[in-house]
């Protein structure tokens, strides 16, 4: 996340670091945090068409199409056998009730802003 108006620079993470990232988020009990590193890493999606996904969308089947906001391209992307797993276990420890519920949502209920 950034602050409104400022600069920001991106660089890689390893592959074997990201998932002792996500695996370590999800044993702290950071759920949320957890599933959108591994969505972010596992998709290659922006953060913008992240905050779109719903748990109907990552849960009813092994592959979602959606349409990227920057591009505007429409987009297939495919759910990794093992990720689905780490999905299900999110989704079962978040409890929720709404398979229509934005997967990304603050303390607040609202889908997350990308901004301080």
């Amino acid at each position: 996340m950034s602050i409104k108006y400022s600069n920001t620079t991106a660089d890689y993470i390893e592959w074997n670091t990201m998932l002792n990232l996500v695996r370590r988020l999800y044993k702290d009990k950071k759920h949320r945090l957890s599933l959108l590193i591994g969505c972010g890493c596992f998709f290659g999606l922006r953060i913008s068409d992240l905050k779109t996904l719903t748990w109907n969308q990552l849960l009813t089947a092994s592959k979602f199409s959606l349409i990227e906001k920057k591009t505007g391209k429409r987009r297939e992307v495919k759910i990794n056998e093992s990720f689905q797993h780490h999905i299900r276990d999110c989704y079962q420890a978040l409890k929720v009730e709404d398979m229509t519920e934005h997967c990304f949502l603050n303390n607040r209920g609202e889908v997350i802003s990308t901004q301080i």
